[in-house]
């Protein structure tokens, strides 16, 4: 059973019953893998923040430069008060959003750098639940500003269009946002409670 969610990308359902892997094939110690595919979490959620703010940028860039031609009543799309707003919705998404990203990568580049370890696991998953929704929001305002043109897979809809269909693998994938939120609210309430403890020790 397969699945496509991205063109280049083919997701398959594989079952394994009664496999034996030899000992020389073995990643990692046995019975750690939980932990091998939980460490590729981050960076790959950071990716899809990534991809999904550039993706956004995209329908912003697209529906604009369609509303700054396309004229209806009389005038060109982007002098209509409605379309404006959209227009300006995008960037109150993007860019906070964008903002924050920047403040990660330069936590974890610095954490690199200085050797401190610290510990991103949500920051980065509200990232990927913030720009994921912005991508969500400002690719449907976008097919809104596009009108039929944002529906055809060819012209100065298309890659609006493509973008329309890739959305769900951002969203989904790394972890939904249900998962994304609890996380982040977890981690948060643990780096409190060891804030407080070494915050105690110190005052001994």
């Amino acid at each position: 059973m397969a699945c496509n969610y991205l063109i280049s990308l083919g997701s398959t359902f594989i079952s394994f019953e009664d496999v034996e892997v030899p000992v020389e094939n073995l990643i990692g110690k046995e019975n750690h893998g939980f932990q091998l595919i939980m460490s590729n979490f981050n960076p790959e959620r950071l990716a899809l923040a990534t991809a999904a703010l550039r993706l956004s940028r995209v329908c912003a860039s697209d529906a604009y430069n369609y509303a700054c031609e396309r004229e209806t009543f009389g005038k060109r799309l982007i002098d209509h008060a409605p379309i404006k707003a959209k227009i300006a919705s995008f960037g109150l998404l993007i860019e906070p959003a964008h903002a924050f990203l920047e403040q990660l990568c330069f936590i974890i580049e610095t954490s690199r750098v200085t050797g401190k370890e610290v510990n991103v696991g949500g920051m980065t998953a509200l990232l990927k639940v913030m720009s994921t929704r912005c991508l969500e929001q400002v690719c449907r305002e976008a097919r809104q500003i596009m009108g039929g043109a944002g529906y055809t897979k060819t012209g100065k809809g298309a890659r609006i269009e493509q973008i329309s269909r890739d959305v769900g693998v951002h969203v989904i994938g790394g972890g939904s946002e249900e998962i994304m939120v609890d996380l982040a609210v977890r981690q948060e309430a643990r780096d409190v409670m060891l804030r407080a403890r070494k915050l105690a020790g110190s005052k001994l």
